[in-house]
Parts: structure tokens; C-alpha cells; sequence
């Protein structure tokens, strides 16, 4: 996750610690130790969701993320030109997002992208491609998760942007509801950017229409090359756990 969005043109990372496994933990310490990554403890004294869901009621939606969100734009007024929220934004026109947002029109207050389903459920991809025995040592989701759904959700579905901090308000988690007077959003079309969002669905066999998406290749020998170097300095991380 860390690596592609670095090659997309991510500079720093913020990681909200609700629950995270120790090794997870020094993976990331790793990166703080490189002025990558900082990492905020989210301890939430109201019950909230869990998978599988709770029996009892939760107290309060999805882990506060709106409350997280409004934090991280706060803390990020005056540093960050731009700031993305989780999944992948790929461009579809252009290798990076400095390239894919010099295809839209300029000084928007935000860009939004309609997202894609990549089911982790389905089979890895039967491409055959140079550095595949890599690509499965480093369990890289995405560049082995090639197929996903037909369908591109609507802009109002799912949707996440790309901001420009100092023209925004008050963020949703899907949406804007707020813009500083005079600015708004621009939708992207998809043949300009998607968002690769890859989740389980636990339905392996449905019926859902499907197809295969390679676009995230482009990236693959500089994705491999950074997974090496970087999992040739976890010692003391398991590979895999």
C-alpha cells in the first residue's frame, strides 16, 4: 500500500492505531524511522464496528471516521497541497497523479473518482508476467488481483477524492459537504482516473459480472524493486505474518 502510493506520488502517510498486529506495528515503525509515516493512536471509549459485526449495537459509525478525517485536514491545513484518502486512485491517462491531475482543469477544491470493485476473494491473476514470483512472495494484491467487477459505481457511490486542503470546509468520507466560498469539486471521468478499491466481499461464486483490469502493471518493476529493498531491511519481520 505504501510503496504504490509512493510511486503515485504519496510523500507521507497517516495511520489512525485502533488494533494493529506487532508486526504490522514494525513495518510501520520502519517507515517512521524514515520520516514516511506517522502514526496516531485512535482509542475510541464507545463500541464500534467490528467484522464479523457485533451482536450488540455499536455506538458510533464505521470507527469515527468522519471525526479522523476532519482531524487529518485540520493537522494538514498548511502543509499539504493535497491530500487522498485510503484505496487506490490509479490514473487511467498519465503514470502519476501529478500527471493525471494536469489532465483536469486546474484549482479545483477537490477531485473526485468513481470507484471499482477489485474482489480479493477471486483467483490471482493466470498472467504470466516477469517478476510474478516475486509479486506472489510479497503477496502483492495489486498486481495480482487483475479481474474486477464490470461495473463502475455512479460519482455519488462510494466515491473518493483528491483535495486541495485549503479550499475545503467539511470533508464526508465518500463526499465534500462543505467548500470554501467560490470552489467545488470536479468529477473525473473514468478514462481519466478510477478508484481501485479491493476488498472481500466473501462471495467468491456470485454471479456479478466481471472483467480484467491490468492497468496496474505499469507500475510493476519499480513496485517490485521498492518490496525487495524494503522487505530486505525487515529482519525482523516475518514475511507474510
Amino acid at each position: 500500500m505504501i510503496e504504490l502510493n509512493r510511486i503515485l506520488g504519496a510523500n507521507h502517510f497517516v495511520f489512525y492505531n485502533y488494533s494493529i498486529n506487532k508486526n504490522v506495528e514494525r513495518v510501520l515503525d520502519y517507515y517512521k524511522t524514515k520520516g514516511i509515516v506517522e502514526v496516531l493512536t485512535w482509542n475510541l471509549p464507545m463500541k464500534v464496528d467490528t467484522w464479523p459485526p457485533r451482536k450488540e449495537p455499536v455506538e458510533i459509525h464505521y470507527f469515527a471516521t468522519i471525526r479522523g478525517l476532519e482531524r487529518l485536514l485540520l493537522r494538514n491545513f498548511i502543509k499539504s497541497k493535497y491530500l487522498i484518502w485510503d484505496e487506490f486512485i490509479i490514473p487511467r491517462k498519465g503514470k502519476s497523479w501529478r500527471e493525471m491531475l494536469s489532465n483536469l482543469p486546474a484549482n479545483q477544491a477537490a477531485y473526485t473518482f468513481r470507484n471499482v470493485f477489485f474482489r480479493k476473494e477471486w483467483a490471482d491473476t493466470n498472467l504470466t508476467f516477469a517478476g510474478r514470483d516475486l509479486a506472489e512472495k510479497y503477496k502483492s494484491v495489486t498486481l495480482l488481483k487483475l479481474k474486477r467487477e464490470s461495473k463502475i459505481l455512479s460519482k455519488t457511490q462510494r466515491a473518493k477524492y483528491i483535495i486541495n486542503p485549503k479550499y475545503v470546509d467539511t470533508v464526508g468520507i465518500h463526499n465534500i459537504w462543505r467548500f470554501k466560498p467560490g470552489k467545488s469539486n470536479h468529477y473525473v471521468d473514468p478514462s481519466i482516473g478510477l478508484l481501485n478499491h479491493y476488498r472481500s466481499w466473501e462471495q467468491p461464486n456470485d454471479s456479478v459480472a466481471r472483467m480484467d483490469d491490468q492497468q496496474t502493471l505499469i507500475y510493476k518493476d519499480e513496485l517490485l524493486e521498492r518490496l525487495k529493498d524494503t522487505w530486505s531491511k525487515l529482519h525482523n519481520v516475518p514475511l507474510g505474518a
